[in-house]
């Protein structure tokens, strides 16, 4: 990583190394004509992505797996040659996610003829999802996913499908999430054809896509897990990667140029920070900058831990197979959802062992993610017992406490959105990337980095002569 030269070039600093950040330094690094610099607070590059190899398991205490879902991102995996390092996870379109109903797992297979032949939801559930082409749209600027998912699919499928899918997903309370901004294509499927489902079908044909869909939406990791692309995307990039390199300090000079902590001064700056930091940056007595940082470290982010069992060998009522077992808040489980490693991809376990990923806090109960290791593997395995009749101790057990996991998109989300729209507006040269701006997902704050990315290289297309500032 790294290659410069000693001629002139626009210099380009990037804020963070998680996913956001290594994806915009590497596709800046592309530019002949930029300096690029990234700066990462921590030792470890990668932001939330936690791939663990112990005891022969190999898990993830982050983000379990991923899609390419944009394009863009299918062209990076490309571009990085990790085509042939993809694996795709067990089953396809038919793998089976459980879902507890009345204190016992209900199989739910993930396929329009396994929801309809499901039992998690009632004949009356499944009609009220049947007619909701007919249901008239919302006539409000936004709705919290709760209200949102009740009017379109009826309260039995919002507290026993959308409930337990979103909290595994972001961890949020669907009283507080946004409709329109954490749900944006069914919102935005309702604002413009009156209905989710035809105006979701509708939109796959309306755009067509440079890969093909099926593609793009399988669930994949890498041979290595997840912790694959980061690496990949620090080793071929060109930029200068600098680790535990805090920055303090981001001041706006006479000349337009930025002076980021004490490194030298910089014609554009590429922000992917987590919003909540920002407050610690000093902005050198420059009020609007400070009030409009200050804004965005009061998102919110949920907090989560994931604790991770392993098994040599175990006795199952019900088999741990299928994508794992999520809890609605309405069955009061003291977690959220957990994976199983052992058949969500192959070779990940030793032969005949079995390995589970238990997902704890979020909006629903935020002090659980702050449970001790040894509080949280008791708690887990009485799960594990009065579930699935599981009664062995684990032999490999390892933990990852995310206290600020997940930027919450909730009502008011669009104070944040003007509050971006101001800084990039008013302050030329400075950018915003992470997820929480463009999305949650893998996929979405690799993309997130990149769009930032090629904004940066339209400023300096503009520019007209690499010499000259971005201003």
């Amino acid at each position: 990583m790294g290659d410069d030269d000693s001629s002139r070039k626009l210099r380009v600093a990037v804020i963070g190394g998680g996913l956001s950040g290594l994806s915009a330094a590497y596709e800046l690094g592309k530019n002949p004509l930029l300096h690029v610099d990234l700066f990462e607070r921590s030792d470890h590059l990668g932001g939330i992505v936690s791939t663990t190899e112990k005891d022969g398991f190999l898990f993830e205490l982050g983000p379990q797996s991923m899609n390419s879902k944009h394009d863009e991102v299918e062209d990076v995996i490309r571009d990085l040659d990790l085509v042939s390092k993809k694996v795709f996870r067990s089953g396809g379109k038919s793998v089976k996610t459980l879902i507890i109903r009345d204190g016992k797992p209900v199989e739910l297979k993930l396929s329009p003829g396994g929801f309809f032949s499901s039992r998690l939801l009632s004949f009356r559930a499944k009609l009220s999802l049947f007619l909701e082409p007919f249901k008239r749209k919302s006539n409000t600027s936004d709705l919290s996913i709760d209200e949102f998912s009740a009017r379109r699919f009826g309260r039995e499928t919002t507290d026993y499908l959308v409930d337990p899918m979103m909290s595994g997903v972001n961890g949020g309370s669907l009283s507080t999430l946004s409709a329109k901004y954490a749900l944006p294509t069914a919102w935005n499927a309702e604002q413009t054809k009156g209905s989710v489902i035809l105006g979701m079908f509708g939109a796959k044909k309306k755009h067509p896509r440079k890969y093909p869909a099926k593609l793009l939406r399988e669930t994949i990791s890498f041979d290595q897990g997840l912790k694959v692309l980061p690496e990949t995307l620090v080793e071929k990039s060109k930029a200068f990667i600098h680790k535990r390199r805090e920055v303090k300090k981001l001041c706006l000079q006479e000349d337009g140029r930025w002076n980021v902590g004490h490194w030298s001064p910089y014609d554009a700056v590429i922000s992917t920070a987590p919003t909540y930091s920002l407050q610690q940056i000093s902005t050198c007595r420059n009020t609007r900058l400070r009030e409009l940082l200050s804004d965005l470290s009061t998102l919110s982010y949920s907090a989560i831990s994931i604790l991770f069992l392993g098994f040599k060998d175990v006795t199952s009522r019900i088999p741990l197979s299928g994508f794992g077992c999520l809890a609605p808040t309405r069955e009061s489980r003291s977690f959220l959802g957990m994976t199983f490693t052992t058949s969500n991809f192959e070779g990940r376990t030793p032969e005949g062992g079995i390995g589970v990923n238990v997902f704890l806090g979020g909006g629903r109960k935020p002090k659980q993610a702050r449970l001790s290791q040894d509080e949280a593997v008791a708690m887990a395995r009485h799960e594990l017992h009065e579930l699935f009749g599981i009664e062995e101790a684990p032999q490999t057990v390892a933990y990852r406490q995310w206290l600020r996991a997940i930027p919450q998109y909730e009502l008011g989300y669009e104070h944040y959105e003007s509050s971006l729209i101001a800084l990039e507006e008013e302050f030329a040269g400075l950018f915003f990337a992470g997820n929480y701006k463009d999305g949650i997902g893998v996929p979405d704050a690799i993309r997130s980095g990149l769009i930032a990315a090629k904004r940066v290289n339209k400023f300096q297309e503009r520019a007209g002569n690499p010499q000259k500032s971005l201003r």
